[in-house]
């Protein structure tokens, strides 16, 4: 046998052994999933979705092995970035079904309806971040709408994947028409129907319905090797950070001398010491490993930065941020790379809105129009202010756009009361001229008359 096949083989025996100390370790201490442990040495331990998103969970809960703060910050940072300001409102054309720029008011008790709807279930408070999060940890969101006999309005609910394990099942024609969900509660079957839940994906191909692996699902083994990595460069900086006194004796009697004077003494640096044939220095470990680990670190960092849209400065790394326009360029990057989840929260709430307009018929016998609200997610950056003053601004300023299209692109601003305010301010203007015309008038009428009465002999 050759060496080549020799070293292989020790090689192979080398990781079964290290393989069978884990899985003990595994079935002893019940600390890590025997089934990925098995797969430690494969690139993904975690290939299926209900693998991810149950280990996703445990790291934004805080009690995996490894990598839970990144966990936390990448799927806060996203959810944050991603519902912006929170949600608004907005009357939509029922024909065209597009947002109307200028509200006409003809379909205020819709509007009513809906903004009492929102207050009820906090989603102008915290609750659009925190189903923003959920959305992030599991790729997906389900809603169900209960009827509120005390407020004659619908409580909306969040079911979870990770506890219910719910399947939406589809029309076996049409996988985007949903036709129920179904769980079981402690053994017992469970079913919603169609009428009675909002469901949508935010991760996954278009014709999968259940199988969806969200972002952060994808870079869970880089979020545990940057923790090791970094608990890697904290044992050596425990080990080897402090230079160590080194005493270089030529004789062995003198070091063993030396050796016993030092520890009766207890000598340290900055104690006064004399000794014969004897070299001192202070030495250390070579700084090239540490290097190596800051490295992969960093390489991880930015690979982690590119799969999620996070900046690396979230990731702990602010040095990489070398200059305004780079800061600039990653904000504009997570803005992007949070676009597709923005326009499905839109597109969900518009659904959940007029679910619940049309349940409310049902329900409480109601006459509200479905199809006339929808919701918007105004995003107010920096980038935002100077795109509307860089480019829309010149644009009105020369016609090519009309002032309510203007108003349009600035977030949360409120077109009808810009343009109310504007008339009021062009009026009061108007009228201190016409005052001042007339109290000039009256000023030169009243001047001539008395020139004229001058002339008189």
């Amino acid at each position: 046998m050759g060496i080549r096949a020799t070293f292989q083989q020790m090689i192979l025996k080398g990781l079964k052994m290290q393989q069978l100390v884990l899985d003990w370790e595994s079935f002893m201490t019940g600390q890590r999933d025997v089934s990925a442990t098995s797969r430690l040495s494969t690139g993904n331990p975690y290939p299926t979705y209900d693998e991810a998103i149950k280990e996703l969970s445990r790291k934004y809960e805080g009690v995996a092995e490894w990598g839970n703060a990144q966990a936390r910050t990448i799927v806060d940072v996203r959810a944050a970035f991603t519902i912006g300001n929170g949600i608004q409102v907005v009357e939509l054309d029922p024909i065209t079904q597009k947002p109307v720029l200028e509200p006409t008011g003809k379909y205020q008790k819709e509007q009513d309806f809906i903004q009492q709807f929102i207050q009820l279930n906090n989603l102008d408070e915290e609750a659009v971040q925190e189903y923003a999060k959920e959305a992030e940890l599991e790729g997906r969101i389900l809603f169900k709408l209960i009827p509120n006999e005390k407020t004659k309005n619908f409580d909306l609910r969040f079911l979870s994947y990770n506890t219910n394990h719910y399947k939406v099942i589809s029309n076996p024609s049409d996988y985007l028409k949903y036709e129920r969900v179904e769980y079981s509660v402690n053994g017992t079957p469970v079913i919603i129907n169609t009428e009675d839940f909002i469901y949508k994906k935010f991760a996954g191909r278009v014709d999968k319905v259940n199988d969806i692996m969200p972002k952060t699902g994808t870079i869970l083994r880089k979020l545990e090797d940057l923790d090791k990595a970094m608990k890697d460069l904290r044992a050596i900086n425990n080990l080897f950070a402090s230079p160590t006194p080194h005493f270089n004796c030529e004789e062995k009697n003198g070091a063993t001398e030396l050796y016993k004077l030092l520890k009766d003494m207890n000598w340290k640096i900055g104690k006064f010491l004399v000794t014969c044939k004897t070299t001192f220095a202070m030495v250390g470990a070579d700084a090239a490993g540490a290097e190596s680990i800051i490295k992969e670190i960093t390489n991880i960092c930015k690979i982690i930065s590119g799969v999620v849209g996070i900046p690396v400065h979230f990731l702990g790394l602010p040095d990489l941020m070398s200059n305004r326009s780079t800061s600039t360029d990653m904000f504009e990057m997570i803005i992007a790379c949070t676009n597709r989840e923005r326009k499905t929260w839109i597109g969900m709430y518009e659904e959940v809105f007029n679910a619940a307009l049309l349940k409310s018929n049902a329900t409480f016998a109601t006459t509200f129009k479905e199809g006339v609200v929808s919701c918007d997610i105004p995003q107010i950056t920096a980038e935002k202010i100077a795109e509307l003053v860089s480019v829309w601004l010149p644009l009105f300023q020369a016609n090519v756009v009309d002032l309510d299209y203007m108003l349009s692109m600035i977030p949360n601003a409120d077109p009808k009361r810009i343009k109310a305010n504007a008339e009021a301010e062009a009026q009061k203007v108007l009228d201190q001229m016409k005052m001042q015309e007339e109290a000039n008038a009256a000023a030169n009428s009243g001047g001539s008359g008395t020139q004229g009465g001058g002339q008189v002999p």
